[in-house]
């Protein structure tokens, strides 16, 4: 006997419709939980807002050592920067 000739004869389909069945369930439930969500106003502005809006409020991002300096808004100014505002500015 060859292989193939075992592996067609072991009726392994089982698994590949139980995989499907497991799919398609999680598909309708993440389809579910879209379409049942009541308020989409928060999500809808994300697009035309410039700012940048935290996922959550929570006291421990503000305990971590270095919170403040990743919501500097203002860009560090590099070497290049300084060099050309000294030669513009004497």
């Amino acid at each position: 006997m060859r292989l193939t000739d075992i592996m067609s004869h072991a009726n392994l389909t089982i698994f590949a419709e139980i995989a499907f069945v497991i799919v398609f369930i999680a598909f309708i439930l993440i389809i579910a939980r879209v379409f049942l969500k009541k308020d989409w106003s928060e999500e809808s502005e994300i697009p035309l807002t410039d700012d940048v809006l935290t996922p959550r409020d929570d006291e421990s991002a503000d305990s971590a050592p270095d919170a403040a300096a990743s919501t500097d808004p203002k860009p560090t100014e590099t070497a290049s920067d300084a060099a050309e505002d000294e030669e513009n500015h004497g």
